[in-house]
C-alpha cells in the first residue's frame, strides 16, 4: 500500500515539475528556461519507467540490456545530470549579460 502511495506521489511531484518548467519557459522565453523544461521531461521520463519497472509492465533487465545491466535506466540517468548541469551552465552565462 506504502509502494502505490510514493508511486502517486512521485508522479504528482513529476507532473508538476514538467508543468511548471514549461510555463517558466513559455513566460520567460529564455535558452535556459527551455533546457529546464527538457531536464523536467528527462526526469519524469525516469520516474515513469522506474514506475513501470517496479510494477511489472516493462522488464528493464531484459529491455536493452548489455551484459545484464540496464542501459535505458543509465542512459536516462546520465541525461539527467548532463541536462541539469547544461541548464545551470546557460543560466548563468544568460545572467552575466
Amino acid at each position: 500500500m506504502v509502494f502505490h502511495i510514493i508511486n502517486i506521489v512521485k508522479m504528482g511531484f513529476g507532473t508538476g515539475i514538467a508543468v511548471l518548467a514549461v510555463m517558466l519557459w513559455s513566460r520567460f522565453k529564455r535558452f535556459s528556461s527551455g533546457v529546464l523544461a527538457i531536464t523536467a521531461l528527462l526526469l519524469y521520463a525516469s520516474i515513469l519507467i522506474e514506475l513501470l519497472d517496479g510494477y511489472s509492465m516493462l522488464n528493464i533487465k531484459r529491455f536493452l540490456s548489455y551484459n545484464e545491466m540496464p542501459i535505458v535506466k543509465w542512459i536516462l540517468s546520465i541525461l539527467l545530470l548532463i541536462s541539469f548541469i547544461f541548464t545551470l551552465v546557460v543560466f548563468m552565462k544568460e545572467e552575466k549579460k
